[in-house]
């Protein structure tokens, strides 16, 4: 079912996760890019309520579906000798699973409707409920495309589907211009991936449960977590829905998706490369560990700096790329974007759960962010309406990343001086990139100028943060001495190795050319 990694070396094997990881950091960076004008377009075409209606609607497919999100695919990559009868069982389970939660959705869509006060949401539900049904008959063999990091593979079986599910929502945004868009092409995309992981991977599975005791020993805690999340994450969308009102939903639902634009899109495929490495060092404690800080590292000197680019430049970009009905978004993103930093940091610390075995501790960090994410919403909800959810998100976060780093040091010795060491100098530099974008805000304020001010004004921004932040943390790292054992070293070898990767396939491209 999947390659044999016995005979492959510690280095080379850490290579695979770095190449699987970076790969899809560049390529979902260009996915990201789509999503982003797909946004601006739609952002001029619909009304905040439109984006909270469907927010909310999601978000209850979601509730449903991870009430009875056993993970099973996770459990199929954590067993490195899973054979057909566990992949068999893994989608017979599923279908099952998404008939049900289908089932569910249809049938809770009137009474759902009448609590939040919103009957537009009954025929939106019933229409999405199709969602998890189609999703259950995706075919498990694409499990193999992250088992064996070929993370090449794992891309295109996610982009492709993600791509025709937007361009279905701007055409039919085009005509319709209401929420109708955003569901068919929900819908639309779905289709798309279940009909690409037949043609992508030659694996034809079959009905049966004959491994049903062994997926579920392991998917139970994963059906744990998926509750946990239910309760710190989902759980704060529909509050939020019910205390407030639609559009106010839809604004805080875009500038959610904006603030973590950079560090969702650089979390989901370092995690989708990481816990087939992690499980693969399992039984290497040491080596887990520095696999564990080396990816830390990677994660503080990326991903922490774009997530906060993201909320200094914020009250430049919203009214060129969204327009003035969304200015209300600006603070929020502001807000939320510490949260999509703190996040990133935390980010790759479960799949070391799953990997070790231990995937209830994943459920008690989601559980305990939950205990203080919802209180803090509920009062800051209270008291300061969007704006306060987004402080709380940011609460829950901090709370979550100083669990992280104290279950790390409980399972694999990590200490505060390796933490610092693999972070100090992106920290350093993050700060002084704050100060050069922060003076650029004082002494031209938004607002003041018109839209080719705006466009000048942002350039400025993000080149002052670029050169604050990429000359700093170059600079302190020649002066350290160039550190080999650093995240600036491992960054800058595989941006050379592609580098070098590119040349070559030039050189040959040129060659036949010439031959020909």
């Amino acid at each position: 079912m999947t390659a044999d990694f016995a005979g492959e070396t510690e280095s080379g094997l850490n290579q695979r996760i770095a190449r699987g990881a970076f790969w899809m950091i560049g390529l979902r960076f260009v996915d990201r890019c789509i999503g982003l004008l797909s946004m601006i377009v739609l952002a001029r075409l619909l009304v905040p309520a439109d984006f909270g209606l469907v927010a909310l609607a999601m978000t209850m497919v979601a509730v449903i579906d991870d009430l009875a999100d056993f993970g099973f695919e996770l459990a199929l990559i954590q067993n490195q000798g899973a054979d057909r009868s566990h992949y068999d069982t893994a989608w017979t389970c599923g279908i099952l699973r998404g008939l049900v939660a289908s089932v569910v959705l249809a049938i809770l869509a009137p009474t759902l409707a009448h609590f939040f006060e919103e009957p537009r949401l009954d025929s939106v539900l019933f229409a999405l409920a199709m969602s998890p049904f189609l999703a259950g008959f995706y075919n498990v063999g694409t499990v193999a495309f992250r088992k064996d990091l070929t993370l090449n593979k794992e891309f295109v079986f996610r982009i492709v589907p993600r791509l025709l599910g937007v361009v279905i929502t701007i055409v039919f945004a085009f005509i319709w211009r209401n929420y109708w868009a955003l569901v068919c092409g929900t819908l639309g995309g779905i289709a798309c991936r279940l009909l690409m992981s037949y043609l992508m991977h030659p694996f034809r599975p079959r009905l049966s449960l004959s491994a049903w005791r062994e997926i579920m020993g392991f998917s139970k805690w994963m059906l744990a977590t998926s509750i946990a999340d239910l309760v710190s994450q989902r759980l704060g969308t529909l509050i939020i829905a019910k205390m407030l009102d639609a559009a106010s939903l839809g604004i805080f639902s875009i500038s959610n998706q904006i603030a973590n634009m950079a560090s969702a899109e650089l979390i989901a495929p370092i995690k989708q490369a990481l816990f087939p490495g992690y499980a693969k060092l399992a039984h290497k404690p040491e080596l887990l560990k520095k696999a564990f800080i080396d990816v830390y590292g990677i994660l503080v000197l990326i991903a922490l700096p774009a997530a906060i680019g993201i909320g200094l430049t914020a009250q430049y970009f919203v009214p060129i790329l969204l327009g003035p009905k969304w200015l209300g978004a600006i603070p929020i993103i502001e807000i939320l974007a510490i949260s999509g930093g703190l996040r990133s940091l935390s980010s790759h610390v479960r799949p070391v759960y799953l990997a070790m075995n231990r995937p209830h501790l994943g459920a008690l960090a989601s559980f305990s962010r939950g205990i203080i994410y919802i209180p803090c919403l509920l009062v800051a909800l209270w008291y300061y309406g969007v704006l306060g959810a987004a402080v709380a998100h940011a609460i829950g976060h901090v709370g979550v990343l100083l669990g992280s780093l104290y279950l790390m040091h409980r399972l694999l010795g990590l200490t505060a001086g390796d933490v610092m060491a693999a972070c100090w100098r992106p920290l350093v530099s993050c700060g002084l990139m704050m100060i050069g974008v922060t003076s650029v805000r004082w002494f031209f304020p938004a607002g003041a100028y018109g839209l080719a001010g705006q466009v000048i004004l942002l350039l400025a921004a993000i080149v002052t943060g670029l050169v604050a932040y990429g000359g700093s943390i170059l600079l302190i790292w020649q002066l350290c001495g160039r550190p080999e054992v650093s995240s600036e070293s491992r960054l800058l070898s595989y941006l050379a190795q592609i580098l070098r990767k590119y040349r070559a396939t030039l050189r040959k491209t040129a060659g036949g050319g010439q031959d020909r």
